[in-house]
């Protein structure tokens, strides 16, 4: 890491969960295009580069490409808690993003930092984009074994903590004047 001019190591003293950590690193950013993976292995970089093309290639203002696992290596009982948390967030909150829990995702930075800010708000980034008029679209991905660490999450507290920050996310997406999305108020 020393040899890499271009890479910089910015951390918390605390642990403040990985919404805090991604918003960090994105306000701390030089680029105008943000790419994120999780720290587990589990996400390929290789796939990373297409998606940056992708995203070029969209002549929309602000975009999400969000990764969708091909071939998942998780358990059955993630499996089925992953496909139980996209049905209800499809029918409460309209996201149409496949697979919003993968961690690879390319975007911009302003579409970024127009969101809302909240603990957990990295499981709704597809639906907090569509939120301000974004255009949101799925790439397929590999997906890997864990290779290092843990998991922090249980499906059961994905699940409490995943429904008071659906309320929310509605709650937000209500907010926002009918037929107008955050790019017109900007105007």
């Amino acid at each position: 890491m020393k040899n890499n001019k271009k890479l910089r190591v910015i951390s918390h003293e605390n642990s403040q969960g990985q919404s805090a950590a991604l918003r960090t690193g994105i306000k701390a950013s030089n680029s105008t295009l943000i790419a994120t993976l999780d720290g587990d292995g589990q996400n390929d970089p290789s796939d990373l580069p297409k998606m940056i093309d992708t995203l070029k290639s969209c002549k929309d203002e602000l975009v999400l490409i969000g990764g969708v696992r091909v071939n998942r290596k998780d358990s059955i009982t993630r499996l089925w808690a992953s496909s139980f948390a996209k049905y209800c967030r499809f029918i409460l909150l309209k996201d149409i993003h496949p697979d919003s829990g993968c961690g690879i995702k390319v975007f911009h930075k302003e579409l970024f930092l127009r969101l809302p800010y909240f603990d957990h708000m990295h499981r709704f980034l597809s639906a907090l984009a569509l939120r301000e008029g974004a255009k949101v679209l799925k790439f397929n991905v590999k997906h890997r074994e864990r290779l290092l660490g843990t998991s922090n999450y249980t499906n059961f507290g994905r699940f409490l903590v995943g429904l008071f920050d659906v309320l929310g996310v509605i709650w937000l997406r209500n907010r926002m004047p009918k037929n107008t999305s955050f790019k017109e108020i900007l105007k």
